[in-house]
């Protein structure tokens, strides 16, 4: 559907695109869309912070949440998951270079809050907009609010990726540069 190969008919269903575009020309577009959004994120980044980042773990899901932005319509929490998905590979990331267990943590909060000794007070808060957000899309019905289901805005969904993405920065600022940033 990101390439517009297929068109979604809702419920499920899908059709083959009948434009008059080979699969080939649909392919490189895709191709280009995506080495797109890998540009716009190492801009974001930049190069010493990309350098830093595990690719497979980090940088590519990351990357993938910037490609969902654009596809809201078909999954409007996709681009929440990926991207928080690569944040909390980046919390592991930086446990291990400090060598500290994570084993018995669960979720994003829970992993920050071990990290209290290597990560600011101030970068941790912005983590807890990470996780928050994260659990509304993940984790349906929520206790504290009736069992209500949390829906995912369109503004929350195409920014949550770039804020993913500033908080990474920030932080990986602290560890490699010592500037306090947010």
């Amino acid at each position: 559907t990101y390439s517009k190969a297929m068109i979604n008919d809702g419920a499920s269903s899908y059709k083959l695109n009948q434009d008059e575009v080979t699969y080939i020309e649909i392919l490189e577009l895709a191709l280009r869309f995506k080495a797109n959004d890998d540009n716009a994120l190492r801009v974001q980044l930049g190069e010493s912070v990309c350098n830093f980042l595990d690719t497979d773990r980090v940088f590519n899901p990351l990357s993938d949440a910037y490609s969902r932005i654009q596809n809201f319509d078909s999954d409007p929490k996709a681009p929440i998951l990926y991207a928080a998905n690569a944040f909390e590979s980046f919390l592991h990331q930086i446990a291990d270079k400090h060598s500290i267990s994570l084993s018995g943590r669960s979720g994003i909060g829970q992993k920050s809050d071990a990290l209290n000794k290597v990560i600011s007070k101030k970068h941790r808060g912005m983590i807890q907009y990470i996780s928050q957000v994260r659990n509304a899309a993940d984790h349906g019905a929520d206790p504290d609010e009736n069992g209500d289901i949390w829906e995912v805005s369109e503004a929350t969904a195409q920014l949550y990726p770039i804020m993913v993405a500033s908080v990474i920065k920030d932080i990986v600022c602290r560890e490699d540069c010592s500037k306090l940033v947010v």
